[in-house]
């Protein structure tokens, strides 16, 4: 796929549990690997279906093409488990879908998918009796190691955890308003 011998440069179980999984909003990978000191942006994620994947149960949604995009400015936000993320911003979406469509990845268990890291993606949140859940590989070129992978990783973590501390300030200070209306 990318005419070079790859690695595995990191793998994840992802389970998203039947009744209550949780979205992952529109993004591309890159957001989350571009500042980790990789010179290009040629990684690629591998998508191994341990469970059926389908309109029931939340599947992966992409916009096809856009990994020729390079990579689209995303916004940050905190997800449900106070988590920093980032995502492409609606404005941005309604013209990405506008252009390219969308396609639902429905899947049985065994498939695979591989996926540039500059794809645009992302899944709702699951309410159905069904769960579903993946293997996730992201791999990367040898030629394409990344450099001062300790000082970048840390960097990038040390931002990432200083947006979760401001956006847990900001809601300790409203749940301290709001209860202090409530004892009113």
């Amino acid at each position: 796929l990318v005419n070079s011998d790859v690695y595995t440069y990191s793998s994840k179980v992802v389970f998203k549990a039947a009744w209550c999984g949780a979205v992952e909003y529109y993004h591309q990978d890159l957001v989350y690997w571009k500042h980790k000191g990789y010179p290009r942006n040629d990684m690629f994620s591998v998508m191994v279906f341990l469970e059926d994947h389908n309109d029931q149960n939340a599947p992966l949604n992409i916009i096809p093409k856009t990994h020729k995009l390079g990579f689209i400015e995303h916004q940050s936000f905190i997800n449900i488990n106070g988590l920093s993320k980032s995502m492409v911003p609606p404005k941005r979406l309604t013209s990405l879908e506008k252009k390219y469509g969308i396609t639902r990845i429905n899947a049985k268990p065994g498939d695979v998918l591989f996926f540039n890291m500059g794809c645009v993606h992302g899944s709702s949140h699951n309410i159905s009796p069904k769960s579903r859940a993946v293997v996730l590989s992201q791999m990367n070129t040898y030629d394409n190691k990344p450099k001062n992978v300790e000082f970048n990783s840390k960097k990038f973590n040390l931002l990432r955890a200083k947006k979760e501390l401001v956006e847990a300030k900001r809601k300790l200070k409203w749940f301290e308003e709001k209860y202090k209306k409530q004892l009113k």
